[in-house]
């Protein structure tokens, strides 16, 4: 229903990602410049640092983590999900 489709829209802006939905093969864009993670914890090796609009499209979603690869095909790794936005938020 259009009240559904709005709430999810809401959702979708303050938080990033809609609540439990898996975003996978959507493009987001990074808020804010984050490292990106060969595993989904804070304490794996960082593989390469993100800056603020740099586009990447979901792979998967483990937890709060997203698994990601850049859009010009670069390394795969792990991101924690409040740090990217959909693009269509983003260019709002």
């Amino acid at each position: 229903t259009a009240a559904t489709a709005k709430t999810a829209s809401a959702a979708v802006e303050k938080k990033g990602l809609a609540a439990g939905a898996t975003p996978i093969g959507k493009e987001f864009q990074i808020k804010y410049p984050t490292t990106l993670r060969r595993y989904p914890n804070f304490s794996s090796a960082s593989l390469a640092t993100f800056t603020t609009g740099t586009k990447v499209s979901v792979l998967s979603k483990q937890g709060e983590w997203l698994e990601v690869q850049p859009s010009n095909n670069g390394t795969v790794g792990f991101i924690r999900q409040e740090f990217v936005v959909p693009v269509e938020v983003a260019r709002r």
